[in-house]
Order: structure tokens, then sequence, then C-alpha cells
């Protein structure tokens, strides 16, 4: 399902990216972006809450999202059936995932750690500060850590209602000046300047999803961020799960674990175990993480019932009726049957059903244990 954005700002190397590209997104791939996107970042770790967390988490993302004919993802109406303190974190969480997306997708860059990871240092002075503890922080929440480099992240999301698709020019100004204003006040991140700062504003809206990124310059604090932190906050959701109840039968090379409320639905995450071997050690270079990352993403682009992430991570739906999305299946596909009993005989335990649904003209497949 893709989501269209504009890119403005962008300087050599990445010059390229300037005027529109799309992000491929679905429901699922959303969710598992927001899920471990910062998930650790806020005062304190999530070990012994992280069955809360990921339902707080799914709590305020899933319910807000459907997908609309033509392959769009969108709001969900009930979105604005909520009052504004409601929705508001909707929309905190839904900017959160596609920035994840944007900077695992566009930027290249998957490892996505939330800024209070970091150590904050004016570029004039002494006096240090943890941000997320500083009142009127005005600093950027995000940085990304890819191949070529660091980016800087601030992440908007705006809802608009009635289906139109496009926020007034003054929400737009404003929320793109705060995104703009806080990617710039990093001047550098371990000591180097990072390749890009991104003031990413979402457009949300019943009719589909949008994004309008800048690059400006920066000036002002120089933040240092660890590489075992940066690795251990992007995988702290697996990190900080137990352990003993991973699974390793259900995707080969993969470690999964149930998410809380999908023991009758069979809703998965994972991690490629190699990676969750080489994080928990402590010991191991982003660029050797990455690079076992990019072993797995053309196998696990051919498997069905899975949406992935390009830092090893996947989200896996053993018997979610919605989670077949319509770029997997296509209206015009035939012989679906045989294609899903050949995909899936060697790996998988499974029952098919079939419904169509005339109006959106599409197929669903229905997998149980």
């Amino acid at each position: 399902m893709p989501i269209e954005i504009e890119c403005h700002g962008f300087a050599h190397p990445l010059s390229a990216l300037n005027g529109r590209n799309h992000l491929q997104c679905s429901k699922w791939k959303l969710f598992l972006a927001a899920l471990s996107c910062g998930y650790d970042g806020f005062f304190k770790n999530f070990g012994s809450d992280w069955y809360r967390r990921v339902t707080h988490i799914r709590g305020n993302l899933t319910p807000f999202l459907d997908t609309r004919p033509g392959r769009v993802l969108a709001l969900s109406n009930y979105y604005f059936d909520v009052d504004n303190s409601e929705n508001k974190q909707a929309a905190y969480f839904i900017g959160q995932g596609l920035t994840k997306l944007f900077a695992c997708q566009i930027l290249n860059a998957p490892m996505v750690v939330h800024a209070s990871r970091s150590i904050w240092k004016p570029s004039v002075g002494l006096a240090l500060k943890a941000p997320l503890l500083t009142v009127g922080r005005k600093e950027a929440d995000l940085f990304a850590f890819g191949p070529s480099g660091i980016h800087v992240l601030e992440s908007k999301g705006r809802s608009v209602r009635h289906g139109v698709g496009r926020l007034s020019g003054s929400v737009m100004n404003s929320a793109m000046g705060e995104a703009l204003g806080q990617v710039s006040a990093i001047q550098t991140v371990n000591g180097i300047a990072p390749i890009s700062r991104s003031g990413c504003v979402w457009t949300l809206c019943t009719s589909g999803f949008r994004g309008d990124i800048q690059d400006p310059p920066g000036a002002g604090w120089d933040a240092t961020v660890a590489p075992t932190e940066a690795l251990r906050s992007n995988y702290a959701l697996f990190l900080e799960a137990d352990q003993g109840r991973f699974r390793s039968d259900l995707v080969p090379g993969y470690s999964l674990i149930e998410l809380p409320g999908s023991e009758n639905s069979g809703l998965y995450v994972g991690i490629f175990t190699e990676i969750l071997q080489a994080v928990s050690s402590g010991r191991v270079a982003i660029e050797t993480v990455m690079s076992l990352a990019s072993s797995q993403l053309t196998r696990l682009s051919r498997t069905p019932a899975i949406e992935y992430l390009e830092d090893g991570t996947l989200i896996f739906g053993l018997g979610r009726r919605d989670f077949f999305t319509e770029e997997q299946l296509p209206p015009e596909t035939t012989g679906i049957k045989n294609v899903v009993q050949q995909e899936l005989k060697e790996e998988f335990s499974w029952q098919t059903g079939f419904t169509a649904d005339e109006e959106q003209e599409t197929v669903k497949i229905y997998l149980t244990e």
C-alpha cells in the first residue's frame, strides 16, 4: 500500500530524494514500526511491563487504521468519534511508525532509536542535559543509523476530517516549523554532522495518508549515542521480552513471541535469531547487525503472512483474518489456492477459507494452526 511523500531540501548525497517518493506500508507493517520506534525511550525501560507496553501501543494505533478500496491505508472513521485527547495519542504513534518506515525504506537507515538514549552538550559551553528531563525541550526525537551514517528525525502527525487529504496551510506551516526547529537544533551526533535532518509532517485522513519532509541545516546541540545503546534501544522489544516464550518453529531462522491479546488469533513479532544473539552479547557493531538483517530481506519478501522491517524484525499473522493485504493478493491473481498450498505446505499447518468482497474485489485467506 504506497503512501506518497514529498521531500524537499535534501542536499548531496541525498539530493535524489527531493520530489515525490512512496513508502510501502500496511496496517501491520505500520504497527510493527511504531512498536519498535523508540520503544524504550521514555524515562525507563519496560522489561517488567513488556506486555503492558505492547498492549498500550497496539490499543492506541490499530483501532484507528482502515484499508480503503484501491489498497489505501487510512484513518478509520472511529478516529473522529473519540475526543481530541484520545486521538492525539493515535496520531503520535502513527506518525512515529511512518517516520521509522521512512528511515528504513527511503534513508536506508533501519536502526531508529529515541533521543533519550543520548547525552546532550551545547556546541558552545559545557553544560550537559538529558533531553526528556528538561522543561521546554525543543530537540528532535529520533536518530536513525544506516550504512552511510546517522540521520536526525522529528515526526508530527496531524489529522484532517472529511477525506479531503490535505492540511490547511496554517496547520501544515505550524507543524513543519516545529519539526524543522527541532531537527535543526542538532549540530552533530557522535561528533559528526548527520547526513540528514528530516522534519516529517504526516497528514492523516480517512481517505489516506501523506508525508511532507524537509531537510534543514543544523546548529546547536551535540549529541552522543553509544552504538551499544543504539542497538539495545532498537531491539528492546525483543531483549526485554520473556525469551523463554520465544518460538523457533514458525519462521525458520527467527525467534517469535506471541503478542498479548493474540492467544486465539496467532499474531507474533519476531527477530532474526542471529541478530538477537549478537545484540544480547553486547559486543557487536551496528554494521554487522545491518548486514545480518539485509541478508534476510529477499527470503522474507517471498514468505506469505509476514510483514517485515529492514532491521531484521517481522510481524507474523498465523490465523489473522485481516493480515493478508491487497498488495499480497491482487484481485487478478489466478490459481491462488494452489499458490498458497505450495508456499505453506513445508512450514505451516494450515486451513484455507475464501471470501470475496464484491465492492473491493479482494480475496482474503484465513490461516489457522
